[in-house]
């Protein structure tokens, strides 16, 4: 068990509190990456659509 630096806040479970973070921001990070994903996905998927029946029309 390697212990942190002096200074360091530690929650319940007695990991370092800014390990807690990174991990929350990298959930948050990767729903919100996933949420763009699809809405980029379903806005190409639209503009291909248009721009196709545009061309064709």
């Amino acid at each position: 068990m390697v212990q942190g630096g002096e200074g360091v806040s530690r929650d319940q479970t007695g990991n370092p509190r800014f390990l807690q973070e990174i991990a929350e921001d990298r959930a948050k990070w990767k729903a919100l990456v996933a949420s763009d994903a699809a809405d980029y996905i379903v806005c190409m998927y639209v503009c291909m659509v248009c721009v196709y029946m545009y061309t064709c029309i």
